[in-house]
């Protein structure tokens, strides 16, 4: 289980779900349990997996979020503790009452939070409504809020990995709440960067993650705790004959060796398709028109 800023004598009003990327549909379930903790004197809290179960189900899924870039999410949120499990065997074929008992035996819980469509258990045999007749059994509060919707359709994972798999970035920025993103280390590279006079960073990418589209886009990175505009490539890099799959990103107004930093690269706008130029000097001024580019949109 892991823990964040807990406060052990609070019971917990605990929102459950697997909150894979936090879009506006979760954080509305989280907002509401944040009120009800509020009004009660109890411990926001959230139950998630450390890993993806959509992985789990189809070969080939990737994670939106990782598990560490999920509890930063959390954070942001104003969640003080998660209870996180591994999506294993086990789990999966976990009976739904024993998954609620297995969850009240670990924790002082009051109240659990959930979107209306909820499942739980194997098979997804769980429901709301057998949460709720659970509840008045154990004499526990339920929270169960309604699905969020835009034009008509509900907010939706998979409806946001689509989107970003399209490169309509904006707009799943815009059912997440905030700009998609990846946290984790600047890694060596090629060492083009000097060929353009722009700091790279070369971000690593867990194998797992799931990214934008091949592309070019408008971004902010954040290093050392201050905010830079940068252009990333996601893809290959033809015009040097490097076509492995890499995130590298030229970051405006930072001087320094971004080597080993740890940062977070945040996706705001797709610019333009992956092009191979007759000359690495003719890509470096195209960069360099795309930063400008970047200035004027972001």
């Amino acid at each position: 289980m892991e823990k964040v800023n807990c406060d052990n004598n609070k019971s917990l009003c605990l929102s459950l779900g697997f909150f894979d990327c936090m879009h506006l549909g979760h954080r509305k379930i989280v907002d509401t349990a944040k009120e009800f903790c509020e009004k009660n004197g109890a411990e926001n809290a959230i139950f998630t997996f450390t890993d993806d179960i959509s992985a789990s189900v189809k070969e080939g899924d990737k994670q939106l979020y990782t598990f560490n870039e999920r509890k930063i999410l959390f954070a942001q949120c104003g969640i003080s503790r998660v209870v996180a499990y591994p999506f294993n065997e086990t789990i999966k074929n976990t009976d739904k009452r024993e998954f609620l008992d297995n969850l009240l035996s670990g924790q002082k819980i009051s109240a659990f939070a959930c979107g209306e469509d909820y499942t739980f258990g194997r098979g997804g045999e769980g429901n709301v409504d057998y949460l709720r007749k659970y509840c008045n059994e154990n004499r526990l509060s339920l929270i169960v809020v309604p699905t969020v919707k835009s034009e008509g359709e509900k907010i939706s994972s998979s409806r946001i990995r689509k989107l970003i798999g399209d490169g309509q970035i904006e707009k799943a920025n815009s059912f997440l709440g905030q700009p998609y993103f990846i946290d984790n280390k600047v890694v060596s590279g090629r060492g083009e960067g000097h060929l353009f006079g722009i700091p790279t960073a070369n971000v690593r990418v867990p194998e797992d993650k799931f990214l934008p589209c091949k592309g070019v886009y408008a971004c902010r990175i954040i290093i050392d705790g201050k905010t830079y505009l940068a252009v990333t490539n996601v893809g290959e890099k033809p015009t040097f004959d490097d076509y492995t799959m890499s995130v590298e990103a030229m970051v405006d107004g930072f001087s320094g060796n971004l080597y080993g930093k740890d940062v977070r690269l945040l996706f705001l706008k797709y610019l333009r398709g992956i092009k191979k130029f007759d000359t690495p000097y003719a890509l470096a001024e195209t960069i360099r028109n795309d930063l400008r580019r970047s200035k004027e949109l972001c």
